[in-house]
C-alpha cells in the first residue's frame, strides 16, 4: 500500500521513517472513512482508502517519470542500466 506523502517531506524522513508516515496517513483516513460511513455521510460501499489511492499514485508516479518536463523530475533516482547476459534456453 502506497501513499503520496510530499517530496519536501519525506526528504527530511530516514526510510523507517517514511513508512511510519504513509502508514499514519493510512490510518487516519481509514478512520476518517469509517467515521463517515457510520454517519451516514458516505455511502457503505465506498473503497477503502487504499483502494482509492493506490491507482491514482501510480498514475502520478507514472506521469513524473515519463514527463521530463515535470517539477518533480529532477528529483528522481537516475535510471540503472544493467546490462544482462542472458542464455539461449536448450530446445530438446
Amino acid at each position: 500500500m502506497t501513499f503520496f506523502v510530499p517530496q519536501s517531506f519525506l526528504g527530511t524522513q530516514r526510510q523507517p521513517g517514511r513508512e511510519c508516515v504513509r502508514l499514519l496517513i493510512a490510518r487516519v483516513l481509514n478512520r476518517l472513512l469509517r467515521c463517515g460511513k457510520r454517519l451516514g455521510y458516505c455511502a457503505d460501499d465506498v473503497p477503502t482508502v487504499a483502494d482509492l489511492f493506490d491507482p491514482a499514485d501510480e498514475d502520478f508516479f507514472h506521469r513524473v517519470k515519463t514527463n521530463s518536463n515535470h517539477v518533480l523530475q529532477p528529483y528522481l533516482p537516475d535510471k540503472t542500466d544493467i546490462p544482462y547476459r542472458l542464455r539461449t534456453a536448450l530446445t530438446m
